[in-house]
């Protein structure tokens, strides 16, 4: 191998064509969509020429040449089925196809005026759905609050309270941001969720890839079903694998765990309901409950709870207190 080939196939357009290629395959394997996160995460120049080739072919597609877009697409889907010996051909399809492209990358597409914020909210046990100008779609949970601001070139949303599913319509020149109290989510265009009750955020991806840049620390790459979350204090936790049959069953009105601890579980029905339940002993905080509750049935939830664990449920004026044994 010379020289010339070896840095051929270093460059960055090389590595995100190949990466780009592998995702429209959909043969990805676990291992290496964990390569592609770490490949993101190393550098924003990594990042940069990744979204800077999905751009391309946004722009190819409003300029009316979809078919060129699409013979570039399905000839890196046939290379990305070969052996990685053949990168160095990524690197040349790439660059004739971007050559192709400059005579028409200057072609306008949709924006945008600067607008004042639009806000949106709702209350205890209510949920909602807001259609956004772009075509992307916020889901409220319960308790949310989140204010709108769309420009020439940004989306912006603050998340000041509460829970959402984002369905962001993909656009690489206008990123959609969702901030919080502790981090900054950045996206181009994917499905994602934020749970940002208790002092905290957790960001749990459904589908695409989401940078997430918490207020201390560096940024990182969550791809599809992955979830992190972020202390009061800006600091992320370690990624970790999330079951969206779980994390965003509260658009069916429901909640499910798996061996959850209790006290858990109980923050979670508060969100729901006017009258909060509290334990009457800690010691029944690390419960372990498995099960689904209705979010619109407080009554139902309680006696789940009080059947699976032998306890008594006593109403006062301002509490359910759930204590041990039965009166």
């Amino acid at each position: 191998m010379t020289k010339s080939t070896d840095n051929i196939m270093r460059t960055r357009d090389d590595e995100a064509a190949y990466w780009h290629a592998r995702l429209m395959s959909g043969s990805m394997l676990e291992q290496e969509h964990e390569k592609l996160s770490a490949w993101l995460a190393a550098s924003g120049e990594n990042q940069a020429a990744f979204d800077g080739l999905e751009y391309t072919l946004d722009v190819i597609d409003d300029a009316g040449t979809e078919a060129l877009a699409q013979e570039f697409e399905s000839e890196l889907e046939d290379l990305a089925a070969e052996n990685d010996q053949h990168k160095i051909r990524y690197a040349a399809i790439a660059a004739t196809f971007l050559l192709v492209c400059a005579a028409i990358v200057g072609v306008t597409r949709n924006s945008f005026l600067p607008a004042e914020a639009q806000h949106y909210a709702t209350t205890i046990g209510e949920s909602d759905r807001v259609n956004l100008k772009d075509g992307s779609v916020v889901e409220l949970n319960t308790k949310t609050a989140i204010a709108v601001s769309y420009g020439r070139d940004r989306r912006d949303i603050d998340l000041t309270s509460g829970q959402a599913l984002f369905t962001v319509e993909r656009d690489t020149k206008r990123p959609f941001t969702v901030a919080t109290a502790q981090a900054d989510i950045v996206v181009t265009g994917t499905i994602f969720d934020v749970d940002a009750f208790n002092g905290k955020s957790t960001i749990s991806v459904v589908s695409g890839v989401v940078n997430v840049q918490p207020k201390a620390g560096g940024s990182i790459t969550l791809l599809a079903g992955d979830s992190v979350a972020v202390n009061a204090a800006g600091i992320a936790g370690a990624v970790k694998r999330f079951d969206a049959n779980q994390t965003i069953a509260w658009r069916d009105g429901k909640l499910r765990y798996l061996d959850a601890p209790l006290e858990t579980v109980i923050e979670d029905l508060n969100r729901y309901f006017k009258k909060p339940i509290t334990l009457g002993e800690s010691n029944l905080a690390s419960l372990p409950v498995t099960g689904e509750f209705d979010t619109n049935d407080q009554s139902a939830a309680i006696s789940g709870l009080a059947l699976s664990f032998s306890l008594t449920a006593r109403d006062d004026a301002e509490h359910i207190i759930l204590s041990a044994g039965r009166d």
